[in-house]
């Protein structure tokens, strides 16, 4: 893993005290999300120049929400469906919790 520069996309690791230090019962899970005191989000993106982070995409295509299989697809689809929208994207905000966007050496 290394740190990537600005505009750079990569998989988003935070870290911040208020973050889960690990999943119930569950010690595989737990080292294979948090590295070094690092979440590993799952999330693709990239910080700017100043400083904003933009998440792009996942890492992996399905999300598990209240035991419920989610697919990023679908959910793209729906928006796009939505007659105000034009374009799927998440709001865009300045971090104060430490982030890093890195990629696997």
């Amino acid at each position: 893993m290394r740190t990537l520069g600005p505009n750079e996309n990569g998989e988003i690791w935070m870290k911040s005290p208020t973050l889960i230090r690990g999943y119930w019962r569950q010690p595989e899970a737990t080292t294979e999300t948090i590295v070094d005191g690092w979440l590993r989000s799952g999330d693709l993106g990239h910080i700017d120049d100043d400083g904003y982070l933009f998440v792009e995409d996942r890492v992996k295509d399905m999300i598990l929400r209240a035991g419920e299989n989610v697919y990023s697809a679908e959910v793209e689809a729906a928006i796009y469906e939505h007659p105000r929208s034009t374009r799927p994207r998440s709001s865009d905000y300045r971090t104060s919790a430490s982030v890093r966007s890195s990629r696997a050496p």
